[in-house]
């Protein structure tokens, strides 16, 4: 009974959100803010969810005052309200074009500014990495992009695509990467209370570096999320 209730809230809550950012957005298309906006208020969904979000941020990535590259980890569905906690001021978010075609969530993403990628058309892939490299030089924007490319169903963290670096590279901006204990096993919508998630955001790290021979910056990355997320999963435990 429970996890009808909540399914029955979440469906509710995401439709007022969406009516409400779209008709409010749409006076106003493509701010640098609306992202963020959508990010506190689908955040506070997890209360619905019983879950504790936690987001701690480091120094270093706070007082940073240029565009970043965050790199996220991305385990399900639920990171729509556990993630979303940690999305910063001036923040666009990368994903898949077929989120144009959800009815009302899909428009209401790219009314607020974020990029949809075409992953089957080589030739649209790469307008759109310009197109993001353009938010990042000429807007001053910061970009969120999973690099796993897909969901990791608790499979822990999946081998990262290059795009996201690719980028930061191109652009000459920081990697920032957000780490999010493991929710795969935590959450069960017929339990009252679903415990703590913590998701951490990272000191950045400068792509001007040498951290090794073949693809050094993705490897570098992956280590240093797959080491945080164990840790923040023994805290959490």
């Amino acid at each position: 009974m429970l996890a009808i209730v909540r399914i029955v809230l979440l469906i509710f809550s995401v439709f007022l959100i969406c009516l409400f950012g779209f008709f409010n957005f749409f006076i106003n298309p493509r701010s640098s803010q609306h992202t963020f906006i959508l990010g506190r208020i689908f955040g506070k969904l997890s209360k619905i969810l019983g879950v504790k979000v936690i987001v701690r941020v480091s120094k270093k990535s706070k007082d940073l005052i240029e565009p970043v590259i965050y790199i996220g980890n991305h385990q399900s569905l639920y990171d729509m309200f556990i993630m979303s906690n940690a999305i910063r001021p001036n923040t666009i978010t990368v994903g898949k074009k077929s989120l144009i075609f959800i009815p009302i969530f899909g428009q209401l993403y790219w009314i607020a500014g974020n990029i949809l990628l075409d992953r089957n058309d080589r030739n649209k892939i790469r307008k759109s990495v310009f197109k993001i490299i353009d938010r990042i030089k000429n807007q001053g924007r910061s970009v969120w992009i999973f690099p796993e490319g897909t969901r990791s169903g608790g499979k822990g963290l999946l081998p990262f695509k290059n795009g996201a670096f690719r980028i930061a590279s191109i652009a000459r901006v920081p990697i920032i990467p957000v780490c999010s204990s493991e929710i795969s096993d935590k959450i069960k919508l017929n339990r009252w209370r679903n415990g703590t998630v913590i998701v951490e955001i990272l000191d950045p790290i400068f792509v001007d570096r040498n951290y090794g021979e073949s693809n050094p910056l993705n490897e570098f990355c992956f280590k240093i999320m797959k080491k945080k997320i164990s840790l923040l999963n023994r805290e959490v435990n």
